[in-house]
């Protein structure tokens, strides 16, 4: 049970279980459809979700990737595709499959996006879901030199980052910005 009101936002956690569930990786993509219906007290539905997920692990050990327990060394690129006739900020379905087929075909399993023409697009990352290439994501932001508030906007952006692409198992890890810092004073920048 659970009380909504108008311009309030409710957090509710819906728990479940995936018995033996197929793992996401790149040669294995994986997904999973959840719908979350709010039904009214006469059992009509009132409004839904619907979410698509992956489940896999990814964590360091050293200098290594262990991709749902399994070394994996990435083979990427640092996608800076300019597409031809078509938005850099909100490119079509097409030019991003065709881009991201192109690095599958070149034997890439891994690519880093960045946000300084893309501003924080979730299509890519629904695309390298289905195709099974991994993102380094980069946030919402571009900085190309030190400003006295970047650190302020990465602490505030970064639980909205990740909450906006979090059920998207081919990010592979976060970056707050497009080269924060320009390699000065590394320590703050990592």
């Amino acid at each position: 049970d659970i009380t909504v009101s108008p311009t309030n936002e409710t957090i509710l956690e819906v728990p479940f279980t995936l018995v033996e569930p197929r793992l996401w990786s790149p040669d294995s993509p994986d997904l999973y459809l959840a719908r979350v219906v709010l039904e009214g007290a006469d059992g009509r539905e009132l409004d839904d979700h619907t979410e698509v997920f992956g489940v896999r692990t990814i964590r360091m050990v050293g200098p290594h990737f262990l991709l749902n327990g399994e070394k994996f060394v990435p083979r990427g690129t640092h996608d800076m595709t300019r597409y031809l006739s078509d938005s850099m900020v909100c490119p079509s379905d097409r030019s991003i499959a065709m881009d991201l087929l192109l690095h599958k075909k070149l034997g890439a399993t891994c690519t880093r996006w960045p946000s300084d023409t893309r501003m924080h697009y979730p299509r890519i990352a629904e695309y390298c879901d289905q195709f099974g290439l991994m993102l380094s994501w980069c946030g919402f932001f571009e900085v190309w030199r030190v400003h006295p508030e970047m650190e302020l906007y990465a602490q505030r952006d970064v639980r909205a980052a990740v909450r906006s692409l979090r059920n998207h198992p081919s990010i592979m890890c976060w970056e707050m910005g497009d080269e924060p810092l320009m390699g000065r004073d590394d320590f703050r920048r990592m």
